[in-house]
């Protein structure tokens, strides 16, 4: 007896969490950065808070680099391998990393091939899930997509615990330069669990579809018509594709300030580390939950009915933090509220896009979207190097 297409779905949509749980590590950085920094310190002095600050748009870079090559790989090699592959070669990247005592190499295992793998992961469980529920592709990506956020949040607690259970500021060099690089391998080792648990479930959606002689295309090897290549190269003459990109630059620039900074900006101004972790935790739980709410509206109002209060709401909370931010209960407040925004651009921005491109030519434009979000967090990086842009006193102050 074969599954209902219900209960497919589920294992489906479960087997993305999973991996997109894994891919959501990008959003640690903002927790452990300090740490690091603190910890490459004894090895080079010329390394700071601000140095090391580039890993994160490099991150951002690479996994759009990576979501971009992933459909022109999969004209060679099936998309569930891309993902084994993926799920294997991440965590060693990591891993390697941790062994790093240089700048350079650090970012380059860390933030540039580890990124790589992120992106090359990406896409397929969402435009599987597309292709199983193609009526309810809202619900597919918040689903999914929760993984990445909720990730932090389980993370962020795992390296506090592993790296800083002292709860000692990383202001110079770390006390304990043994236990980032434990901490950094015990994570590798979850997050290998993590991304290997959700391609294999992913294998067993697979297996399940082929022995009903209904396999979903995404798994299959990816071949291009011309009618798709016409859609495609449609989408590229409209203007809503741009609107698009640069809409996504500007929605996600102060989002990842915060969710990059936040950390660094509260221990300047005297909140503790543990409290920090506490609110990186849940501002990343929320922002996780929350992307199911944001894409799922889409399926039931207009996209301007969801977008426009959220640009008002980001706007008003990004003029507004400065005024709070010495108040430990505002503090958490706010970075709550810009992280579920903010995690809902990554929701509503697939979902919009497969919706008026369609499914298929709809992934292959949305790697062209999420590209905008490269230099959204590269706009973030140049004003955290010129802080007097965002008018935050703390990072003037450098480790």
């Amino acid at each position: 007896m074969q599954p209902s297409h219900n209960i497919l779905g589920a294992i489906l949509l479960g087997g993305g969490f999973c991996v997109h749980l894994a891919l959501g590590t990008f959003y640690l950085w903002g927790n452990i950065s300090l740490y690091l920094a603190s910890y490459l310190k004894q090895f080079d002095d010329n390394v700071t808070s601000s140095s090391l600050a580039v890993v994160f748009p490099f991150c951002g870079l690479l996994i759009n680099i990576g979501l971009a090559i992933g459909p022109n790989l999969a004209r060679h090699i099936p998309q569930l391998t891309l993902v084994w592959i993926s799920a294997i070669a991440f965590p060693i990247t990591i891993l390697i990393s941790s062994f790093c005592t240089t700048q350079f190499f650090f970012i380059l295992f860390y933030s540039i091939f580890g990124a790589l793998f992120l992106g090359i992961a990406y896409l397929p469980p969402i435009s599987m899930g597309w292709n199983h529920f193609p009526n309810r592709r809202g619900m597919v990506s918040g689903i999914i997509l929760a993984g990445f956020g909720v990730s932090p949040f389980l993370f962020n607690f795992v390296s506090k615990l592993l790296i800083n259970p002292n709860d000692i500021q990383a202001n110079v060099v770390h006390p304990d330069p043994d236990g980032v690089t434990f901490g950094l391998r015990v994570l590798a080792l979850c997050w290998a669990i993590c991304f290997i648990l959700g391609a294999a479930i992913l294998t067993i959606y697979r297996k399940t579809q082929q022995r009903s002689g209904n396999l979903a295309e995404t798994f299959t090897q990816s071949t291009t018509t011309e009618q798709d290549k016409e859609e495609v190269s449609a989408g590229f003459k409209s203007k809503e594709i741009y609107l698009l990109f640069f809409s996504f630059i500007f929605c996600v620039a102060p989002y990842f300030f915060f969710m990059a900074n936040y950390k660094n900006y509260g221990l300047k101004i005297g909140h503790p580390d543990s409290f920090l972790t506490v609110v990186g935790s849940f501002a990343s739980l929320s922002n996780g939950v929350f992307r199911t709410l944001w894409s799922s509206l889409l399926d039931y109002f207009t996209y301007k009915r969801v977008f426009i209060p959220m640009i008002i709401g980001q706007v008003t909370l990004v003029l507004t933090f400065n005024s709070i931010a010495d108040t430990q209960g505002w503090y958490f407040i706010w970075v709550l509220f810009i992280a579920i925004i903010g995690g809902g651009y990554f929701s509503i921005f697939p979902t919009i896009t497969s919706k008026i491109y369609g499914t298929k030519a709809g992934s292959k434009l949305y790697g062209f979207v999420f590209f905008a979000t490269s230099f959204g967090n590269f706009i973030q990086y140049i004003h955290r190097s010129l802080p007097i842009l965002w008018n935050l006193h703390c990072l003037q102050c450098d480790n």
